[in-house]
């Protein structure tokens, strides 16, 4: 990776929360260390909007309220600064070792 910020999350898309398929690489990621940015789930919208020409974004907000909803988290990822403790090399903070 070649930016300034190299944090690393992962999208989980098309996902049913309630299989366990997304338990097991919620475990799995949990012990690598890597967080779920975001979890798009698996919905006939994103369907009809590319049936449309449209992102769910620009969909009736009635009809993709759920689906918007579930891409706030990724965009406040990317807008989020890398944390100090995260910099290679530092030393993280004293209350989260102990916590």
């Amino acid at each position: 990776m070649r930016r300034e910020d190299d944090r690393i999350g992962v999208i989980a898309n098309r996902v049913r929360r309630n299989t366990l398929v997304y338990q097991t690489l919620i475990r799995f990621l949990q012990t690598l260390g890597i967080p779920i940015v975001a979890t798009i789930r698996d919905s006939q919208n994103y369907v009809r909007a590319a049936e449309l020409g449209l992102g769910v974004h620009e969909m009736k907000s009635y009809i993709a309220r759920e689906d918007v909803e579930h891409w706030v988290p990724l965009v406040e990822w990317l807008d989020k600064p890398k944390a100090r403790s995260e910099e290679p090399g530092s030393i993280a903070p004293a209350a989260a070792v102990a916590g």
